[in-house]
């Protein structure tokens, strides 16, 4: 629940330092087992990422969780689609390397319009804003090389 962002629209607590607990990771991958073991004519598995800004704490919580389903999912010989909703603000290529590696097939980063109406929307600090951050990042890493 909790993000780096502050967008004045978030019904969010902004919990520091809120993340999925090892107990509670344990239990989606739980979950995600009993579900293909129990439908075995499931051959596609979406799993979704939100928040909060799921990317927040990756390594520690979304990581862990996605490399344990993922070895479920070649295991039961089923297609693992997962997909991120993100500010876009945490995006690197360690985590595009590793989103790769693990299933993730795609991001939705949302923009609020041009760069002055975003900035009053999603903004870092109060005065600054994070439009010009998104679009470097999506220059980065988001298009496919000439």
């Amino acid at each position: 629940m909790n993000c780096n962002s502050k967008c004045w629209y978030c019904y969010e607590t902004h919990i520091k330092k809120s993340r999925l607990s090892a107990e509670t990771q344990g239990h989606i991958v739980k979950f995600v087992r009993e579900l293909l073991d129990k439908k075995p004519e499931i051959k596609d598995f979406q799993l979704n990422w939100f928040g909060g800004e799921p990317l927040l704490y990756f390594n520690h919580a979304v990581l862990p969780t996605m490399k344990r389903i993922y070895a479920i999912t070649r295991e039961k010989r089923v297609e693992l689609s997962a997909f991120f909703t993100s500010n876009g603000l945490l995006i690197d290529e360690n985590v595009i390397d590793l989103c790769k590696r693990y299933g993730v097939t795609g991001f939705q980063i949302t923009l609020y319009g041009r760069r002055e109406r975003h900035n009053r929307v999603r903004f870092i600090f109060q005065s600054r804003g994070s439009y010009d951050k998104i679009k470097r990042q999506h220059k980065t890493f988001g298009e496919k090389p000439d």
